[in-house]
């Protein structure tokens, strides 16, 4: 008869933790979807705002910047391409370079922007974050790379 309440005891523990344990994870997982949410609604925009006012970067901005790049590359494309077409897209030195000055600025601002995360995360920055601004820099680096190679070639 002992034998009989111990193992009952034992399953009704062990249910019972299991049933903790799921209603644990679903609260867990709720939390996770509404952190999401809330994070998808606070930041409709490409403005990266966690460090607080003063230190954010406007991604808008750059990505204006890489749509004039990419206009001005096909324009580029366009002017050495072997079939002419009627209305092919005008290549301005003035504007290419206005546009190197814009990039050249830009990467300043996210250097700058670069060394603020750095300092908040007292040099210990997370990984996914870091590789991130990483890649932000290779983008601006490329894009000066090709403006000033397309300069150089005109």
């Amino acid at each position: 008869m002992m034998d009989v309440k111990k193992n009952i005891r034992k399953r009704v523990i062990i249910a019972v933790l299991l049933g903790v344990g799921l209603v644990a994870c679903r609260v867990f997982y709720q939390q996770e979807e509404i952190a999401c949410l809330t994070t998808k609604n606070l930041l409709p925009s490409f403005v990266v705002n966690d460090l607080g006012n003063a230190d954010s970067y406007d991604y808008e901005r750059m990505l204006l910047l890489l749509t004039k790049i990419k206009e001005i590359k096909h324009a580029y494309h366009a002017k050495y391409a072997d079939e002419a077409t009627e209305n092919p897209p005008r290549l301005h030195l003035p504007e290419v370079k206005e546009l190197l000055t814009d990039f050249y600025r830009e990467k300043e601002r996210f250097a700058r922007y670069v060394l603020r995360v750095k300092y908040h995360y007292k040099g210990d920055v997370p990984r996914k974050r870091g590789r991130s601004l990483h890649h932000h820099e290779k983008v601006f680096a490329k894009a000066i790379r090709d403006l000033e190679k397309m300069l150089r070639s005109l």
